[in-house]
């Protein structure tokens, strides 16, 4: 289906570019572009999965220039459906052939420079991580609490396009913002294999930023497309604390860090950890939950495939269950807030709004972030890469 899509775009842009722009009239100038549009067409597909099969920086570089490319196809193909009805629009009029020709070679010049200069300031906005800060109220937040801060870092997407370098920008919003606890929520690495252990020293240089509270983990989807014990030993080395279906108290405030489960059990119990059950946990407490996804979770013995329902075909965004469990603030991702147009629109609806920012019903609150890398194109529209900078208050 996928390769199916990508031909029909593909397609549509050949016959696009030899019907408006004369410089493709000649036979072998349309050999030329239907073979550059033919690799290209291939490009993002094919050097994801060998950045998947053994992830380097030259693998790096070149889904990086393939996910550019898949972005740019999108606007060229937006463009040209549009260059199309006007064109028939000028038929409908019966407007002179020569006008029509400037007309039409004008517009497609003009949208094709539009989609490329859209894309490439994707890709510059993509490039940096602001800090985003914000303001929680939590109910009996302890007094050891009152103005201190939690930096969530989320959807890093290590190894995909981005390298050491990224994590060394979040070390350095880490060092100047001087939080109390940092937690990542989830596709710290992308899904490359072979790439974990170049990170082991910048991600080291994270944890030397630690604070009197800790680094906290707990794992995303990307972490299970790839060797999933290598992840977490990576992290390990690097004096990370994993919280995987574990609860710790730091001074008086109570985080639970519940992983992604084990994409390989689909109709297996996927998940088989009671909150309430265990012996660190104090309903009373105020409450942090790690989990990756902006949805509600389960702890009862839900299969993988009932799980993956609630995540993404119908999400189920009502909270109840971290309601009725005492849960103050939940932290999430996975969204990217879309990352680039057309999608900020679609997760915003697929999510039912929960898809970026915070959000509160009653004593229960969410931050969704959008994310501090990318997956796939290294484009970003309108929210930016973001670490994020909660500042706790007393309700």
């Amino acid at each position: 289906m996928i390769m199916g899509i990508l031909t029909g775009i593909h397609a549509l842009i050949y016959i696009s570019v030899v019907k408006f722009i004369p410089f493709f009239g000649t036979f072998e100038n349309r050999k030329f572009l239907l073979t550059g549009i033919i690799l290209l067409a291939s490009s993002f597909p094919v050097f994801l999965f060998l950045n998947h099969l053994k992830g380097n920086v030259i693998t790096r570089f070149l889904n990086g220039v393939g996910g550019f490319w898949f972005t740019l196809s999108i606007y060229l193909v937006m463009s040209f459906l549009i260059v199309w009805f006007l064109r028939m629009i000028l038929w409908f009029l019966q407007t002179p052939e020569e006008s029509v020709f400037s007309i039409i070679h004008f517009c497609t010049i003009g949208f094709i420079s539009a989609a490329v200069l859209l894309n490439t300031w994707g890709l510059i906005k993509a490039l940096t991580v602001q800090t985003t800060v914000v303001e929680v109220k939590i109910k009996n937040l302890p007094a050891s609490w009152e103005a201190k801060t939690i930096l969530q870092i989320s959807d890093v997407h290590l190894g995909g396009t981005w390298g050491p370098n990224r994590v060394d920008q979040l070390t350095k919003i880490a060092v100047s913002t001087k939080p109390e606890v940092i937690v990542i929520t989830g596709d710290l690495f992308d899904g490359a294999s072979g790439v974990h252990r170049e990170f082991i020293e910048s991600l080291s240089k994270l944890a030397a930023t630690k604070p009197p509270g800790g680094i906290y983990f707990t794992s995303g989807n990307h972490e299970r497309y790839t060797d999933y014990k290598d992840s977490i030993e990576t992290i390990k080395k690097s004096n990370i604390t994993i919280l995987e279906n574990e609860v710790i108290n730091v001074h008086g405030l109570q985080f639970v860090g519940i992983q992604y489960p084990d994409l390989r059990n689909f109709h297996k119990t996927a998940v088989d950890f009671n909150i309430q059950k265990h012996p660190e946990y104090k309903k009373e407490r105020p409450t942090v939950l790690l989990y990756h996804t902006p949805t509600d979770f389960n702890d009862g013995n839900l299969n993988l495939s009932d799980i993956q329902k609630k995540a993404y075909i119908n999400p189920d965004t009502n909270f109840e269950h971290a309601k009725s469990i005492g849960i103050d603030l939940q932290l999430s991702g996975h969204t990217h807030a879309g990352q680039f147009f057309p999608f900020i629109g679609i997760t915003k609806k697929i999510y039912n709004g929960f898809h970026y920012g915070l959000h509160s019903s009653g004593d229960f609150q969410i931050y969704i972030s959008s994310g501090a890398g990318t997956w796939g194109p290294p484009i970003r529209h309108s929210i930016p890469c973001e670490a994020v900078l909660l500042k706790l208050y007393k309700k």
